[in-house]
């Protein structure tokens, strides 16, 4: 696979496009696995079935890099030595038609398709994505302004950033379109594009940073884990309520709302969604194979099936027959804990 078109420089225009499409199916794999190294510092771990499709475009900027992902379900993981090989560039990762699942550290979650996941490209990270996929990565050199707009391991810990954000838009949409018309960057130009790609990128960080959340270490964020840790014990109590929960800990239900208020949720979304990412677990978890996805989903304290496969395929974008089946193929398997 040839990589002449990208530059060593970091203050140089560079532009690479790679494809599976003219290479024989026996290559395939092979190809995959050698891109995602060499261009994305990640190694696949496994694929999620489907055709051996990676078609990617790349660009380099002064102090930026953006990358345009198209390609079949996969597994990738950034480990200890591949990131010990990067910088601490801040990278954005948006996935516009498929949700990814991410392990940051102790972090674990699933992103809607359109949100963000971001991380130090120094950190160690994994990714799942169950579905074909198209993708932008940004990474972007750690200016003082952007390390100064939010700590995106804070971010990471409440869920990333929504696609609904306005900033995230324009981000998006500014690094599609150069990757799009990279033919016609002038050199003159490099410096200002990637000027504006930081500007929008701290945009983005600084508008999520405005919802205040307390530090980890304060009280109250440690009675939230608290509480968080005491839904996790108790999803499968179908009457499962703030009420019963705030109960437990002598606090008024008010209270408990407001709590998860400051990290800009509510119990009923974060209930919901722990729900949720049980049973997507137990259907990729070999040893529940023969458990039917309606015992599942009663386990996991959900009373209304219909209610149920509704917010399943609203959540992952797929019902839970497919997600069942898509961990199910060769070489597919749920994160190693």
């Amino acid at each position: 696979m040839e990589c002449d078109g990208m530059p060593d420089r970091d203050d140089a225009i560079g532009s690479l496009r790679f494809s599976t499409a003219c290479l024989p199916a026996s290559q395939r794999e092979a190809a995959i696995h050698d891109a995602w190294t060499r261009l994305v510092r990640m190694r696949v771990v496994g694929a999620l079935g489907g055709d051996d499709r990676f078609d990617m475009r790349l660009l380099r900027l002064p102090g930026v890099s953006l990358g345009l992902l198209r390609g079949s379900p996969v597994q990738i993981v950034r480990t200890r030595t591949l990131a010990a090989e990067n910088r601490d560039d801040l990278v954005f990762c948006i996935a516009f038609d498929a949700p990814v699942r991410v392990r940051h550290g102790v972090f674990e979650h699933i992103f809607r398709p359109g949100d963000a996941h971001v991380w130090i490209a120094d950190d160690e990270v994994r990714c799942e994505v169950p579905t074909s996929y198209s993708a932008l990565l940004v990474a972007l050199e750690r200016t003082p302004e952007l390390s100064a707009a939010a700590d995106p391991r804070r971010i990471m810990r409440r869920g990333g950033i929504s696609s609904a954000a306005p900033a995230l838009s324009l981000l998006s949409a500014y690094g599609r379109s150069l990757l799009c018309d990279f033919e016609r960057i002038a050199p003159d130009d490099a410096q200002r594009h990637a000027a504006h790609l930081q500007d929008l990128a701290s945009m983005t960080l600084r508008s999520t940073s405005d919802r205040r959340v307390t530090d980890r270490h304060t009280p109250r964020t440690n009675r939230l884990a608290v509480l968080k840790n005491d839904v996790q014990a108790h999803l499968g109590q179908s009457d499962l309520s703030a009420e019963l929960v705030a109960a437990r800990h002598g606090i008024s239900s008010r209270y408990l709302r407001a709590l998860f208020a400051r990290e800009g949720s509510t119990f009923r979304d974060y209930l919901l969604e722990s729900r949720l990412l049980h049973v997507h677990r137990q259907l990729c978890d070999p040893a529940m194979s023969q458990v039917s996805i309606a015992t599942l989903a009663y386990d996991a304290g959900f009373g209304d099936l219909s209610y149920f496969n509704r917010a399943f395929r609203r959540r992952f974008g797929m019902t839970p027959s497919d997600a069942r089946r898509t961990c199910a193929m060769p070489a597919a398997r749920p994160f190693a804990r």
